[in-house]
């Protein structure tokens, strides 16, 4: 799991900003749009791979995914939230 202390240094890579842990209701309606075949990545491609957990951009708008206790700060595969 991810500490206070490596939180504050995780930076959204396309704005700079802050991330904050996602919730586990945030968790589980991702996973459920994941599941339906709902959820999107920045890309517009279909996200088939459950997470374990998420880091949200400011404006609640993506979800960069923690899979196995790594986040994955990748533009391409933060999950659109708007669409779940």
């Amino acid at each position: 799991m991810l500490t206070e202390d490596v939180l504050q240094l995780l930076q959204c890579p396309l704005t700079g900003k802050k991330l904050s842990l996602a919730t586990e209701g945030m968790v589980s309606r991702v996973n459920e749009a994941i599941a339906t075949e709902h959820a999107r990545d920045r890309t517009e491609q279909k996200v088939y791979k459950r997470i374990d957990g998420g880091l949200v951009t400011e404006d609640s708008a993506w979800l960069y995914p923690i899979r196995e206790q790594i986040p994955t700060l990748v533009v391409e595969e933060a999950i659109d939230l708007s669409s779940i």
